[in-house]
């Protein structure tokens, strides 16, 4: 197990759960660095409200917890405070954990909104200027 699943199960784990994320789940292939979060979010799926906790973010896909009734292939709108609504596909479910692949939203690359923020693990998003970008 690497450092990363290591904190993600920490960051989630409840007492009496002894299922937290998959090792199938932990070891896809990445893409893409992730940046560790605890920001709040609310999905929008099938006229329904649920809340949600994203633990980690990277360049259009993230990583999040929630009781929604979610199936692989659902598509929905995930709204973050502050930030904006983004419609995404799941692309991994091990309920109540999923992954999500964003595809349309204010910005897409959540990763630098975490990494600017100035905390080791962010718990709030925080907006771009103009001038962030190099």
């Amino acid at each position: 197990m690497n450092l990363v699943g290591s904190r993600w199960r920490r960051i989630w784990q409840t007492p009496g759960m002894e299922k937290t994320v998959s090792e199938n789940a932990q070891s896809h292939h990445r893409r893409d660095e992730r940046q560790e979060v605890q920001w709040d979010a609310e999905i929008l799926h099938e006229d329904d409200s649920y809340s949600a906790k994203i633990g980690n973010v990277s360049l259009a896909g993230l990583l999040a917890k929630t009781d929604a009734p979610l199936s692989m292939r659902d598509e929905l709108i995930l709204r973050i405070p502050n930030v904006g609504e983004f419609a995404g596909i799941v692309m991994w479910m091990d309920a109540p954990f999923f992954g999500l692949a964003l595809m349309v939203g204010p910005e897409l690359d959540l990763k630098r909104m975490a990494v600017n923020s100035g905390a080791a693990v962010s718990d709030a998003p925080i907006a771009k200027s103009d001038d962030d970008w190099i």
